[in-house]
């Protein structure tokens, strides 16, 4: 779920055009982030259906999950602002979001 800065450089297009391409807004939307957020709801369903978590609304989940995976590094990276930590830094917090998230939903 992490984007790079090539990613973020089309989000800050596509956000300051929004109101004058807001087809091309909804598009990137569809097929980013809101597509990444179903597969993601999908997933954890299947997860709770299985018994492997306890997940009784995966799209709330998700969003929990996105948020914590991204959050103020998203910000940071949408105004052009240098990230805070580096690679090891990056998979230390994602491992650490993974760990905190399977454990609020475990069964």
């Amino acid at each position: 779920m992490v984007a790079s800065s090539e990613t973020y450089a089309l989000m800050r297009l596509t956000i300051q055009s929004a109101n004058e391409m807001p087809e091309l807004a909804r598009e990137v939307y569809e097929s980013g982030p809101n597509a990444a957020r179903a597969r993601l709801t999908e997933f954890l369903a299947a997860e709770h259906k299985a018994g492997r978590l306890n997940v009784p609304n995966p799209s709330e989940a998700a969003e929990f999950f996105a948020g914590m995976v991204s959050g103020h590094r998203q910000i940071r990276a949408l105004m052009g602002q240098p990230p805070e930590v580096d690679a090891d830094g990056l998979d230390r917090l994602a491992k650490e979001c993974a760990y905190r998230f399977v454990r609020a939903y475990a069964p």
